[in-house]
Formats: structure tokens, C-alpha cells, sequence
């Protein structure tokens, strides 16, 4: 059982891990725009995966990604506003092998 001491050392501050905290906010940041991209502009982003899409009926997979991404950026900026250092570690290392 976690102790309110080391509870406090894993919840994130930014006087106390500023790098960290900058990091997972342009990272939230940059899932909102790949996001925002992929929702209203599906045939530009699909040409920048370097998929070229003859049909438009073929574009469902960008609006699959972007609510993926929606997703992630909101389970990021979650745990960054809650503080939890330990279970946004976890979420980012699972988002890493996610393509595998």
C-alpha cells in the first residue's frame, strides 16, 4: 500500500518535473492536431500516412485513426492534469508498441 509520501513523488508538478510535464503536454497537443487532421481533412492526412485513396468511400480508416487519436490525447491530458506520473508512464509505453 502506497504511503501519502510517495504518493506525492509520483504525481507530477511543474516545479518539480518541468521537462516531463512540457513533454506529455505537446504530446497531448500534437494527438489533438494529428486528431483535428485526420477528422476534417481525411485526404490530406491520408497522403501524408503515404496512402493515396482513389475513392472517397475508402477513407473510414482516417476517421478510425483519428478517433483513436481523440482518444489518446484525452487519456493523456487526463492523467497529466490528475498527476498521475506512474499510469501516464504506463499508458505512453503501451501507446509505443500499440503499432506492433
Amino acid at each position: 500500500m502506497e504511503t501519502p509520501r510517495n504518493h506525492a513523488r509520483s504525481r507530477i508538478s511543474r516545479r518539480d518535473t518541468p521537462l516531463e510535464f512540457w513533454l506529455c503536454a505537446v504530446l497531448a497537443l500534437f494527438l489533438f492536431w494529428l486528431a483535428y487532421r485526420a477528422g476534417f481533412e481525411p485526404a490530406a492526412a491520408a497522403s501524408s500516412f503515404g496512402v493515396a485513396v482513389r475513392d472517397p468511400a475508402d477513407l473510414f480508416y482516417v476517421f478510425v485513426k483519428a478517433d483513436r487519436d481523440l482518444a489518446s490525447a484525452l487519456a493523456v491530458l487526463a492523467l497529466l492534469v490528475y498527476g498521475d506520473r506512474r499510469a501516464l508512464g504506463l499508458l505512453i509505453a503501451a501507446a509505443t508498441v500499440e503499432p506492433i
